[in-house]
């Protein structure tokens, strides 16, 4: 890898804080060097999803189809969600997880915030593979929480689809993510993502109490208390109807198509071949 990064002509990152983070000890693992020596080629191009694929008004794993002017189809799909995971509507925020269990993706943190957060105030849903290890802790905190957890301990795209468009909040505490495509997804379908501001979660989600065009809510922190601070302003936002309305529609209106990455590429590659 050394001598590939030390002889080619453009090293590239999936978003462009995580062009930054790998300069540092902490994300280089070792590579930070050389990578510091060549930066002058290296640039962060966002990821993006296929917005056929993820789109809300066309989707036809959910229950309702809608859209940013017509969000009476999400709380269909939340209707549908609850029914599926056998709960009845009581107006309670619905916290989501869908992804891998591994380490990178902040599972225990999560497992620590989602233990002080009052039964009352929220439910979750946890949908993904992973290690066993992280399986077996999933599982027995789901047994103690068998009134307000449901989990899949498998990725099941259909289940995904029903919980991204009817669940309210997506839960992204990832200790570093060189993109993330789950808060872009979510995003597309008014779920609103709490993400640590890491590589391209801090790229792709700016916090609504900081940005009146802000998408979701960020921590910094790798902290099961900095997690929970942030899913805690989120909620009480939930409860506030107009406001929350407002930042579905800052996040359904944000652009995470291909056409702006492609372009970029393009771009780069157009300046290597000297056009």
């Amino acid at each position: 890898m050394k001598g590939a990064l030390t002889a080619c002509d453009a090293i590239t990152t999936v978003s462009p804080r995580y062009s930054r983070e790998i300069l540092t000890p902490e994300y280089g693992c070792g590579m930070e060097g050389v990578l510091s020596a060549r930066q002058n080629i290296l640039k962060g191009i966002l990821n993006g999803i296929d917005c056929d694929v993820w789109n809300p008004e066309t989707d036809r794993t959910i229950a309702k189809n809608y859209g940013i002017g017509r969000l009476e189809g999400k709380k269909q799909c939340r209707k549908a969600m609850l029914e599926r995971f056998g709960w009845e509507e009581d107006g309670r925020p619905v916290l989501a997880f869908i992804g891998r269990l591994a380490e990178q993706k902040g599972i225990d943190i999560m497992l620590g915030a989602l233990e002080k957060i009052p039964r009352e105030k929220a439910r979750a849903i946890i949908i993904g593979s992973g290690s066993d290890y992280y399986n077996d802790s999933i599982s027995a905190f789901a047994k103690q929480r068998k009134d307000s957890v449901r989990t899949i301990m498998d990725f099941n795209e259909d289940l995904a689809r029903i919980t991204y468009a009817g669940s309210d909040i997506l839960l992204m505490p990832s200790a570093f993510e060189p993109c993330g495509l789950s808060q872009m997804i979510a995003c597309a379908y008014g779920t609103i993502p709490v993400a640590r501001a890491t590589g391209g979660l801090a790229d792709t989600v700016s916090d609504a109490d900081k940005d009146e065009k802000g998408n979701g809510f960020l921590f910094s922190d790798y902290t099961p208390e900095a997690l929970l601070n942030a899913i805690r302003r989120a909620i009480d936002t939930y409860e506030s109807e107009k406001r929350w309305k407002n930042i579905i529609g800052n996040a359904m209106k944000k652009d995470f198509s291909w056409e702006t990455s492609a372009a970029e590429y393009i771009a780069l590659y157009d300046s290597m071949a000297g056009l």
